[in-house]
């Protein structure tokens, strides 16, 4: 099977039809058949087929026949509790047919699509799964089904019994929790209904699912479980009672399951039967959503437990979830950083490492962490079925080797959970269930809970960054891992109009005191690695909590040990201030070795919920040494895959880059996030145009710089200036798609405001004519006013910044050149290039941003170019048809920018805008003339090298390739004149091979007997621009001359 599943490109597939033999099918433990299947077996998942940690096909072997219906629709549904973007696909000798996974109707027994092995499309199916282009993708919703009917019945429970204050949330959630569990156990076929009589004598003979239905029988099965697996499952009682003294226990349970049912009435327990059995608990009865058969806990991953923890959180507590920085760290994210830990951690001492998450929350680092390092073991020892580890080897791993930390009661019980069931999971001997008894509670040896008793729950504490965290955790780790709190300290807001006088009376707020000590952790940090000038200057950026934690991290890791974090993409984005400093303390005191910007991933289904941009952070625990550098790539968004909760990591556009240069162009990272090394070449030639920055040439004539700045401020709950003057001024108001101000249709700033004053009206001087007074939000349409230009004295709000000529001797001038700027290439290139919100975060961008940029001195400019300048600030002013094309022109011309320059800044801004509606173009299928630009642009950089050896390149699209179509790939080939090869499946199939492994945006393949490459390129108009073409051409020139046999012509 694995031969025929070639011919569609797809990846080696991991075997799932026979008994655990190899450590890569630990992720498939519940799939893989428990006895030798024999000829009379159902049909099984006999392969699985991943890409970057994802599975995205189950594959069955259909050598001999398809299986029947009823088997197919049974897999579904397995398959459909796994929560994976996955298809399932029966493999017969001559085609694939392809079949939805989930909780489908019979109808959805019928393939929806069958690809012949001889088809054109076969041996791109695979990609067109990695890619998110396959054309049935739409009936891939709800893959997180699982999560929402589990995290649906909390809710329920939840909002029943917690706004009456029946019911504690975390006694709901350890209780729901315990019923949780005990569903994993039934379905996993732990405990048996013979066992009943054991587990609970009380409940309905053989019927499990009545264990928890009453207090006496949910006591019963409580003290049952504390008893068999002695470990602190979800704390509901006194944990002084030892573990093995049932009858205390089971009478310490009755007496607190008595409580709940005297406070919150017998239907507390119809909801966690109705959790065993599947019910939703809706009136006074119960009607059934699915058959329990399909909802089944033997398949559905620990992750959603994760899932269900943050959505609990801000379900029971909003405010506080928001303040304590309570936030889901997905699986495929936290799998990429484990697995890149691992992966750099030396191999022989991979089995032993010990993994710390000083911020756990429900634990879906350590879970990850603890499968990893059993498969480590395993490897270690051979890596046979008989070198499996056994109960003993996954206990000790466990106890031993990992750590984490937290402020949150409900998160580590649920962390708890999560590694027993992990350790429960990948145990070879689950029965009978006393053999799976744990030695001791995780709780004070695994796990830790850092919270200051004396703190307030709804506020942000120092936990694991303070003294409660163990002393013995000091250089402790090989790794160090997790998703630290991100959410900038904020006060709370006060109660009533006391209480708010007396907090702005107040001097240090309780965020500065712990903004204080978030910088004595950086200094102290920083004065143990040897940087006391550093330390002496470092205060830490903004009140963020997230460079607390990498600094204590680094007191944490063992010297040469790893740090891995997801971080808020600030850290990485100031290029002034507090903020640029504490990076450059970083990028000095610590080995970074990788980091992924995943800004451009925010606001998709790859992290549900998450507006923020974010970086994961991969560093080694020692000083950098001279010259070094580290990765850096930028995942793209692809709404194609990223609806999906997935994204690419192209290794191959993951380029060194030494900390000196990001320190001398703290730019360059935002440069390289959404352009290529054409624009940081174009960004140096911008940077040179001119020995002056706007700022710096403002000031030298403006002094002071009170003729520029943002507007007035006139927030009602801040303390107000008189500004007679500024009341007597029309209040600017653009008027809709309007480039000239309508001066007759503005009102009085005293009529608008009812107000003579303003928090902070600057000064008269700001606002006198030549007036520029250009939007922070200019939106995305590039035909908008980005600016405009005043003859009159006018006020503007705080959502402006002003640029206010007057009194400089060539004021006319100056205007027309500020007022052009923002609507020009240029600085939308040079913002987007530089800015730390615009393509990064709010899409705006700050003053300081455009002060940055280069600017001429307006004397010195030859008196055509200040005529043409003037000119082109009236037309684009009042004509109607604007003067786009003539005012880049002249803006190129003025920074000294070539054609080859102008090209990539046209080819950048049409490519990076992709997360903009303006952008989409970039996104949209190629066809035969979007492709042309790209094909001339390569052969005509491609042909004086050719003609040099007297022969004459040809860049062609292949025979079989028509102009569009819905495939992941288009193809062009690139030969000598005269040689013809024919692009056949073989051909196509090693492309894909190439593809599957570097997840890269081009691939290229020889043609057979030196007649010269297939190159492919993804098929979205954003890698088929002239720039990509030139960067081609120059790849091909260094690495793949050799291939089109010119050394023999020449």
């Amino acid at each position: 099977m694995a031969e025929r599943l070639k011919a569609y490109g797809c990846s080696a597939p991991i075997p799932l039809d026979e008994g655990l033999n190899s450590p890569e099918q630990l992720d498939y433990l519940d799939l893989l058949p428990r006895k030798k299947p024999s000829p009379a077996t159902p049909a099984v998942v006999a392969a699985a087929i991943a890409n970057q940690g994802t599975t995205l096909l189950y594959v069955i072997d259909g050598d001999n026949e398809v299986p029947a219906a009823a088997d197919l629709a049974r897999l579904q549904h397995t398959l459909a509790n796994r929560s994976e973007p996955a298809w399932l696909a029966v493999c017969t000798p001559g085609e694939l047919l392809i079949y939805p996974i989930g909780f489908h109707a019979e109808a959805a027994t019928t393939p929806i699509d069958t690809v012949k092995f001889d088809e054109t499309r076969a041996p791109l199916f695979f990609q067109s799964l990695v890619q998110g282009t396959y054309e049935h993708n739409d009936q891939l919703k709800g893959s997180d089904f699982v999560f929402r009917e589990i995290y649906r019945l909390l809710q329920q429970t939840t909002e029943e019994f917690v706004p009456q204050k029946k019911l504690k949330p975390l006694d709901i959630l350890s209780m729901t929790g315990r019923a949780l569990f005990f569903r994993f156990l039934i379905d996993r076929k732990i405990v048996l209904p013979g066992e009943l009589s054991e587990i609970c004598p009380t409940a309905t003979s053989n019927d499990l699912k009545d264990a928890f239905s009453s207090a006496e029988k949910a006591a019963a099965t409580s003290a049952w479980l504390d008893e068999t697996f002695n470990g602190d499952f979800l704390r509901l009682i006194d944990e002084e009672l030892p573990d093995d003294d049932r009858p205390a226990r089971e009478a310490a349970y009755r007496r607190f399951y008595n409580r709940v049912e005297k406070t919150a009435g017998r239907r507390f327990f119809a909801h966690l039967e109705a959790i065993l059995r599947g019910w939703p608990a809706t009136g006074d009865g119960h009607q059934s959503i699915l058959d329990w058969n399909d909802f089944d806990f033997a398949h559905i991953p620990v992750g959603v437990l994760s899932q269900v923890y943050e959505n609990f959180s801000h379900l029971v507590d909003e405010e506080a979830a928001r303040q304590t920085s309570v936030h889901y760290t997905p699986r495929l994210i936290a799998e990429l950083m484990v697995n890149q830990t691992f992966a750099a951690t030396p191999a022989a001492t991979r089995a032993a490492a010990k993994v710390l998450d000083p911020s756990c929350g429900a634990g879906i680092f350590l879970v990850l962490a603890f499968r990893r390092l059993v498969r480590e073991c395993w490897l270690r020892d051979g890596g046979t079925a008989a070198d499996r580890p056994d109960t003993r080897t996954i206990q000790h791993i466990l106890y031993n080797q990992l750590r984490g930390l937290d402020l949150s009661e409900a998160a580590l019980r649920l962390a708890a959970l999560s590694l027993y069931i992990t350790a429960i999971e990948l145990n070879g001997t689950p029965r009978p269930p006393k053999n799976l008894k744990f030695p001791r509670s995780l709780r004070d040896r695994v796990l830790f809970n850092v919270a200051d008793p004396g703190e307030p729950t709804r506020a942000f504490s120092l936990g694991s960054l303070g003294p409660r965290a163990p002393a013995e955790l000091a250089q402790a780790f090989d790794i160090v891992i997790g998703n630290p709190p991100w959410t900038r300290l904020r006060e709370e807001e006060p109660e009533n109009t006391a209480a708010r006088a007396t907090t702005r009376s107040s001097k240090r707020s309780a965020s500065d005191l712990l903004n204080d000590s978030f910088t004595e952790i950086g200094q102290h940090a920083l004065r143990a690695r040897g940087f006391t000038e550093l330390a002496d200057g470092y205060e830490n950026p903004d009140k963020n909590p997230d460079l607390p934690f990498l600094w204590r991290a680094t007191e944490w890791a063992k010297p040469d040990g790893l740090i891995a974090f997801a971080l808020h993409a600030r850290v990485i984005a100031r290029t002034s201030g507090k903020g640029a400093d504490a990076w450059r303390a970083i990028l000095r005191s610590v080995q970074l070795n990788g980091l992924i910007n995943g800004s451009d991933l925010r606001k998709t289904a790859v992290w549900a919920g998450m507006d923020m941009p974010f970086v994961l952070f991969f560093a080694r625990n020692l000083l950098p040494s001279p010259g070094h550098r580290f990765y850096f790539t930028t995942p793209v968004n692809d709404p194609h895959q990223n609806e999906l909760g997935r994204f690419r990591i192209d290794y191959e556009a993951a380029q060194p880059i030494s900390v000196e240069r990001v320190e001398k162009q703290p730019w360059v990272l935002k440069t390289l996030s959404l352009g290529t090394w054409r624009d940081v070449e174009v960004m140096e030639s911008i940077l040179c145009a001119f020995p002056q920055t706007l700022a710096q040439a403002w000031l030298q004539w403006d002094k002071t710089g009170e003729k520029t700045g943002q507007g007035y401020n006139v927030s009602s709950r801040l303390k107000q200036k008189p500004a007679p003057w500024l009341a007597e001024l029309p209040d600017f108001s653009p008027a809709d798609h309007d480039f000239a101000i309508r001066h007759r249709d503005l009102r009085i700033y005293r009529d608008v405001h009812q107000l003579d004053s303003a928090h902070m009206p600057r000064t008269e001087a700001l606002y006198g004519p030549p007036l520029v007074i250009i939007p922070q939000s200019p939106g995305d349409d590039a035909k908008a006013p980005h600016a405009f230009l005043s003859s009159k004295s006018l006020a503007f709000s705080q959502s402006y910044y002003g640029y206010s000529c007057a009194s400089h001797p060539e004021a006319e001038t100056l205007a027309a050149l500020v007022y052009l700027l923002p609507h020009s290439r240029l600085f939308a290139y040079f913002c987007l290039m530089t800015s730390r919100r615009t393509g990064f975060d709010r899409q705006t961008f700050n003053k300081e941003e455009f002060d940055a940029l280069p600017f001429p001195g307006i004397t010195p400019l030859l008196s055509p170019t200040k005529t043409s300048l003037r000119k082109l600030a009236h037309r684009l002013e009042h004509d109607a048809h604007k003067p786009w094309d003539e005012i880049d022109a002249l803006l190129f011309r003025l920074y000294r920018l070539d054609a080859n320059a102008q090209q990539v800044i046209r080819d950048t801004l049409f490519s990076a805008a992709a997360y903009r509606r303006a952008g989409q173009d970039a996104l949209k299928r190629t066809t035969r003339d979007s492709r042309a630009p790209f094909r001339d642009a390569l052969q005509t950089l491609l042909t004086p090298f050719f003609e040099t050896c007297g022969q004459r390149v040809v860049v062609a699209e292949p025979a079989f390739q028509p102009d569009a179509w819905e495939q992941p790939w288009q193809f062009v080939t690139v030969t000598r004149a005269g040689d013809t090869t024919p692009v056949n499946a073989s051909v196509l199939r090693r492309a894909m091979q190439e593809a599957n492994k570097t997840a890269a945006s081009r691939i290229i393949v020889k043609l057979p007997g030196e007649r010269g490459l297939l190159l492919g390129l993804l098929n979205q108009q954003r890698w088929w621009t002239v720039t990509r073409a030139r960067l081609c051409g120059s790849h091909l020139l260094r690495h793949h001359l050799g291939v089109f046999g010119l050394s023999h012509a020449a």
